[in-house]
């Protein structure tokens, strides 16, 4: 989340992207400590999601129908290019069976 600053100088919260993240570092709304460990958190989620797929024994395709997730999205997740809301990483955790704490665990 991030404050983005309205015309009136008041702030509303809301979800940030991965570009628009990078640009909020490049223009010094965070510092860079914050922006890695999200960057490698959302890298960190799609490693474990694409992982918990494959040993289920699932294809893209079978994501899609079970989660309702597009394949573009499912992909982007996986490859860390976006973050995605908690409701997608949860119903993305139950397509694939896993609880969501563990798709957000470091792995060896």
């Amino acid at each position: 989340m991030c404050l983005d600053r309205t015309t009136l100088g008041e702030a509303k919260r809301r979800p940030l992207l991965g570009a628009e993240l990078e640009n909020n570092f490049l223009n010094g709304h965070f510092p860079a400590r914050v922006v890695t460990q999200i960057m490698e958190g959302r890298q960190m989620f799609g490693r474990n999601l694409r992982r918990a797929r494959i040993t289920a024994g699932l294809t893209p395709s079978d994501i899609q129908d079970r989660a309702g997730v597009p394949e573009q999205l499912l992909d982007e997740v996986e490859r860390g290019q976006i973050d995605p809301s908690l409701g997608i990483m949860t119903t993305l955790a139950n397509a694939v069976e896993q609880e969501l704490f563990m798709l957000l665990e470091p792995s060896g």
